[in-house]
């Protein structure tokens, strides 16, 4: 994210680690081979279906077992999931959530949470974040602390960075999409859903290359369940699989988050190769995140200073 980015790669990463500790995520050691690590994930792989154990001999570093919050072992607070398919409500409660992983920290007399409450802009000062602003009850208060973790989605978190003038490198850009397509596979004489979670497998295959430069990188997901339903021929229920194809949007930098005359976020979309955004290829469309209509905006400055007008026109530095 450029120089101005407040926090170095080391301590980034060991406060992902510190998270993935708590959280008990279970993954495969192989990842490694196209994602890097420092340590080890804190729990052993799930158990990889039929089909996952094919693509894995084949491809063994392209090919990995799905990292995941759900536990393979069991924990203090948690059992071994139980593959019961009922994820978004876990009956057994192995997923992890805040309630059965982090209530020790927030029963920490030192902690608060503030709830109903809007980031407004990161103090920083020779390249290290020292303080927050945020708004509550029509207020703005600040706090300080020795470290940040700024986790406000692909809209709010680069406002932000634009509202604290931490703007350097891509911060707003190549706002884009990823579109999942879900096939089934019949198989022959290889039985699936013995895997021992709700998505097995991981193929990045189509990921990395030559191709994203005039195709989008895409994701297969190994399915360990009937998204499509039973088979009905007799003694072929197993003998399928459903695969999910996520494929990424073309970058395009036009396509961004700015701020408007008011700081807050605002959306410019241009369109992408593609999926046209409107009527057609080119077609501009612009939309405040809140979801209200707003009028066409073209904010041709990479720095927050500079503000879109709803007549169109650039505000210029304040």
């Amino acid at each position: 994210m450029g120089a101005d980015w407040p926090i170095s790669y080391d301590d980034l990463e060991g406060a992902c680690c510190s998270a993935e500790a708590t959280m008990s995520i279970s993954g495969d050691g192989d990842m490694a081979h196209v994602m890097p690590r420092s340590l080890p994930f804190p729990q052993p792989p799930h158990r990889m279906s039929p089909p996952d154990r094919i693509m894995k001999a084949a491809q063994p570093h392209q090919h990995f077992t799905m990292p995941t919050g759900r536990a393979r072992q069991a924990t203090e607070t948690r059992i071994a999931y139980c593959a019961s398919l009922r994820c978004r409500y876990c009956p057994a409660d192995a997923k992890f959530t805040v309630s059965n992983g982090l209530m020790h920290l927030f029963a920490a007399p030192e902690v608060s949470v503030v709830t109903g409450a809007e980031v407004r802009h990161l103090g920083h000062a020779r390249n290290s974040v020292s303080s927050v602003t945020y708004r509550a009850g029509g207020r703005d208060y600040t706090a300080s602390a020795d470290l940040f973790v700024l986790g406000a989605n692909a809209i709010q978190t680069p406002a932000i960075l634009l509202r604290s003038v931490l703007c350097g490198g891509l911060v707003g850009l190549g706002l884009h999409e990823s579109h999942g397509a879900s096939f089934e596979v019949f198989l022959d004489g290889i039985e699936n859903f013995d895997g021992s979670t709700i998505t097995t497998g991981l193929n990045f295959g189509l990921y990395d290359g030559a191709h994203p430069t005039e195709h989008g990188a895409a994701l297969v997901y190994f399915e360990n369940r009937w998204s499509h339903g039973m088979r009905v021929e007799p003694e072929r229920m197993r003998p399928t699989f459903p695969i999910v194809i996520v494929t990424e949007e073309l970058l395009d930098d036009r396509n961004r988050v700015v701020l408007d005359a008011d700081d807050g976020a605002f959306v410019e979309f241009v369109g992408c190769p593609t999926r046209p955004f409107g009527g057609g290829r080119g077609t501009q469309g612009t939309a405040r995140s809140s979801g209200a209509p707003a009028g066409p905006g073209h904010l041709r400055s990479s720095c927050p200073r500079n503000r879109t007008t709803p007549a169109g026109d650039v505000a210029g530095r304040r």
